[in-house]
């Protein structure tokens, strides 16, 4: 941890150093993934011969991404997938993610309370972009009084049959934590803050707030009603956001570097 003025950053700058960087040809990488990579065809892909040491550096990248760098959380997500099996091209993309660290090794989470005692909920969802099973990507980051203090990116359990769908599972995993973490501050504290919950998806956000039941599948009608219900019982908003200004699209899918910069920022790495 080190101080700017009165904010705290918290950074994992000797877990970085640790990293072995032996893909040169990836440095000065200002996002840790290409844009592209999500819809390369790993049909032509040449198969990585030493596993262990794929997971070896996915198992390091992750204990990273999930302590100080939401900004790495996508990239991390999508690479763990092919630990069963990377390819040549998997492996260069985790060196990149590798390098991309070590470019900004001394960035991390800022602590920085510069809002009213409130949680945030920011959810998004990227529709069937896996080639392989058809299944969404989602993603979710909460923070308190501005501070980023939970987040994550995967892969959904089940196909969703269309983005509604895969919004309001983003949607309800994203709730369930933000739930737990307003928890633990009612206990440490005893302080009741309020909640707002974000999607950049209008239809779901008017179907729930103005009740308007979708029938379709019966587990799509469960998650419904239990959005719903959490809202009304606990007072919690839930707001729309446009895609750019929703923070956890960056957790769905890798940007370019003009977006991807904006949403670190909005990440509040740095």
């Amino acid at each position: 941890m080190r101080y700017e003025g009165d904010v705290a950053i918290l950074s994992q700058e000797k877990a970085i150093e640790k990293l072995d960087r032996d893909a040169m040809s990836n440095k000065g990488a200002r996002t840790p993934m290409d844009s592209g990579y999500v819809n390369a065809d790993r049909g032509k892909m040449t198969k990585f011969e030493n596993v262990t040491t794929y997971r070896s550096k996915i198992g390091s990248l992750m204990f990273i991404a999930c302590n100080t760098r939401p900004d790495i959380a996508q990239a991390v997500c999508y690479l763990s997938r092919f630990n069963h099996q990377p390819t040549t091209a998997d492996h260069r993309a985790v060196n990149r993610v590798i390098n991309y660290l070590w470019e900004t090794k001394t960035k991390g989470i800022r602590l920085e309370c510069d809002r009213e005692q409130c949680i945030e909920i920011y959810c998004d969802s990227s529709y069937g972009d896996c080639r392989e099973s058809g299944k969404s990507t989602y993603g979710y980051i909460i923070f308190v009084g501005g501070a980023a203090v939970s987040w994550t990116s995967k892969r959904t359990k089940m196909v969703c049959t269309s983005t509604l769908e895969a919004e309001l599972e983003a949607t309800v995993q994203g709730l369930k934590e933000g739930l737990y973490v307003w928890g633990v501050i009612g206990v440490l504290t005893g302080a009741r803050v309020s909640v707002t919950l974000y999607n950049d998806n209008l239809g779901l956000v008017k179907a729930v707030n103005e009740g308007k039941v979708i029938e379709r599948t019966r587990p799509f009608r469960v998650k419904y009603y239990y959005l719903r219900e959490e809202l009304i019982k606990h007072g919690i908003k839930f707001e729309h956001v446009s895609s750019e200004d929703n923070i956890a699209d960056g957790l769905t899918k890798p940007l370019g570097p003009t977006l991807f910069m904006r949403n670190r920022e909005m990440m509040k790495v740095g």
